[in-house]
Order: structure tokens, then C-alpha cells, then sequence
């Protein structure tokens, strides 16, 4: 992607991450000789996660679906054996190779401790399918589909959250190979973890900071700066906005949060998740658009469980983060990020593609 755009490099202060940005746009031009976005085989006969597949995969933990436009959700305690088609939009149910088990063993004998010793996590890993069809385009899905998947993470957040070890939960999107994506059929994953991330309390404890000095909370701060700068924002609506953060850690990044602090998804009402649901499928439909092969990252962040105290100051939101360059060498010893589009330019071209294509 070009950026055109001759500003020199500087830096920006993101004080989510507590770190700078570096902005560098005539990196753009820089000559590649590695191919970049390749896009996934497409092999649907062999995809566990296509409708009549279901017995390859575990049974549903939750089920979405749509009927003459009415959306109904199943949500169970016990997945049991629940293993054939039920006309499903979407489904949940555990990963098959998680990265955390939903039944852990012991792994050491912790009468003998030492820095070298292993140490156990107990949580669980789900995959939750958002569409039927067997494609990776959001142009290939519906709207109620989306708008199900916004209910499946909600609703999967808030079972996890009520476990007494979970202390942390996670949901993402991988799209693509070169953001982590190994099967081609579009999914989210969800992690849940006694593990508290230190990334995530540093993130708290600068909100807290923040709120305590300027008494409002650091997205909501964020949020309305954007919506008055104008230069950045590209959709507000009843209660949702999306915009390319001031200072983007990635080309292209989106921003999407409510307009009304909500510090869990969990209190969000099912009009703020449709639209969200809606500025989430615009966003990822413009950028593939642009950019038909990139490969790009969805992020929830959420108010993790037994962390009330920071409710006044943690706002969920979802970020869009397209994988159009690299984590490289620099990036490794610095934990600086290099972008190479300014998010001034990336907010014109979504609106321009935008308002060419506007859709359900």
C-alpha cells in the first residue's frame, strides 16, 4: 500500500501502551523482494468448520441463529453430545489444540520450585465459527452474522468471567497467514487463563492514572478528541465510533468503541453490539477492498473479571489491525512499533472507500 504522503518521520505518544510510535511514510517505498499476503488455500471438503463437518470438531458450547430475521441464541453448560447440524450462523465449542486446556494437570511437584520450573495455567481455549459459508471475505457473510458473533463473544465473555481461577479473558480474530490464521473458514478464538498479562495491568494502571488526574476515563478522552479533530474519525453513530488512533500502532489501524463508557462488553445492550457488529463488518469490507490479500488482526479488549476497581477507568473497544508490514528486528529490541502510514491518510482512504460502498 502507498501512502502518499511526504511528512517526515516523527514520533507519537500512545498512552495505551505507554510507549512511542514511530511514523516513518517514506518506509513505503522501500523495495521487497518476499511476497507479502498470500492468501490461504481454499479447501472446503476438508474444513472442520464447514455446516455438515460438525462431528469433526467438538460439540457446541453456543449456538446462534437467524430465522426471518429474528436472532435466537443457545447457550449450554455442558456441551454433551449436541453434534448435528442445527442450522447454525455461528457456533462455539473448544479448540482441538488449545493453548490452554479446559482440564489441566498438574505439571511439577511444587514442594520443589525453582526458576527453571514449569508452572501450571488452568483456563480454556474456544473457536467460535462466525459464518457457515466457507470463505474469509466478510462480503461473502451476512449481517445477522455478524451481528451473532457480537452476541458469542459477549455471551462466551461473561460464562468465562464467572469462573473463580479465570483472571483474564482474550478474543481475536486471525485473518490471513501472516496474522496467525492456519484454516481459511472465518473464526474468532477466545482464551481464558488464571494468567494475568502484565501488558494488561500496565494498560490499567495508566487508565486509572489518567482518570484520577483528569477525572474522565482514557478511551473516552481518546474517543471524543477524535470525533472533534474530525481528521482521523471515519463513522459515529448512536453509540458507537470508529476512527485510526492518533497514534496508530499498525498501517490502517481501526478503532472502534462505544460512545458511553462501558467498561465490559457484558454491559453493552444488543442495539450498541448490532451497530458495533455493523462498523466492525464496514471496516474489515473497505480494508479488503483496498487491500483484496491482507491479512489483519481483530482485538477485544475488555475490563477483565475481579477488576471492578477499574471500572470508572477502562473502556471496551475492538481495534482493527491490518498485518500489511512486518514485527521485525527493531520492533523485537525496542518494543517500539515502526508505522508507515499516517492515520490521517488511512482515515481518507477507508472513508473514500466507504462512501463508494456502503452496505449492511
Amino acid at each position: 500500500m502507498s501512502s502518499n504522503h511526504s511528512s517526515p518521520s516523527h514520533r507519537r505518544f500512545d498512552p495505551f501502551f505507554g510507549d512511542w510510535v514511530i511514523f516513518a511514510p517514506i518506509r513505503e517505498e522501500r523495495p521487497d523482494d518476499y511476497e507479502k499476503n498470500k492468501h490461504l488455500e481454499c479447501n472446503s471438503e476438508a474444513c472442520p468448520f464447514c455446516v455438515g463437518h460438525e462431528s469433526q470438531t467438538p460439540p457446541s458450547l453456543w449456538v446462534g441463529k437467524a430465522s426471518n430475521g429474528t436472532l435466537s441464541t443457545i447457550q449450554r453448560e455442558h456441551s454433551g453430545q449436541v453434534l448435528c447440524n442445527e442450522d447454525w450462523k455461528v457456533r462455539v465449542f473448544r479448540n482441538r489444540f488449545p493453548a490452554i486446556p479446559t482440564t489441566q494437570q498438574s505439571i511439577h511437584d511444587k514442594s520443589q520450585i525453582s526458576a527453571v520450573s514449569p508452572t501450571e495455567i488452568v483456563g480454556g481455549h474456544e473457536v467460535i465459527v462466525d459464518t457457515p459459508i466457507h470463505t474469509d471475505r466478510v462480503s461473502e457473510t451476512s449481517i445477522n452474522e455478524s451481528r451473532l458473533l457480537l452476541r458469542a463473544i459477549r455471551d462466551r465473555i461473561a460464562w468465562w468471567n464467572q469462573g473463580k481461577n479465570i483472571r483474564h479473558v482474550t478474543v481475536f480474530k486471525n485473518c490471513g497467514a501472516s496474522a496467525g490464521a492456519s484454516l481459511h473458514h472465518s473464526h474468532c478464538q477466545l482464551i481464558a487463563s488464571d494468567h494475568y498479562p502484565k501488558q494488561v495491568q500496565g494498560l490499567l494502571n495508566r487508565s486509572r492514572l489518567f482518570t484520577k488526574k483528569y477525572g474522565q476515563c482514557l478511551l473516552c478522552n481518546e474517543t471524543y478528541a477524535e470525533l472533534e479533530d474530525n481528521s482521523r474519525t471515519i463513522f459515529r453513530g448512536k453509540s458507537i465510533a470508529a476512527y485510526c488512533p492518533y497514534a496508530s500502532r499498525f498501517p490502517m489501524q481501526v478503532r472502534i468503541a462505544p460512545l458511553d463508557h462501558q467498561a465490559q462488553i457484558e454491559e453493552s445492550s444488543s442495539d450498541t453490539l448490532d451497530e458495533t457488529a455493523m462498523v466492525v463488518r464496514r471496516s474489515v469490507l473497505a480494508l479488503q477492498q483496498l487491500f483484496p490479500n491482507i491479512a489483519y488482526n481483530l482485538v477485544f479488549s475488555n475490563l477483565p473479571p475481579r477488576k471492578k476497581k477499574y471500572a470508572l477507568s477502562f473502556h471496551w473497544s475492538v481495534d482493527l489491525c491490518p498485518r500489511s508490514s512486518s514485527i521485525a528486528g527493531f520492533e523485537i529490541a525496542t518494543g517500539n512499533m515502526i508505522n508507515c502510514v499516517l492515520p490521517e491518510k488511512a482515515a481518507e482512504m477507508y472513508l473514500r472507500q466507504l462512501n463508494l460502498n456502503l452496505i449492511d
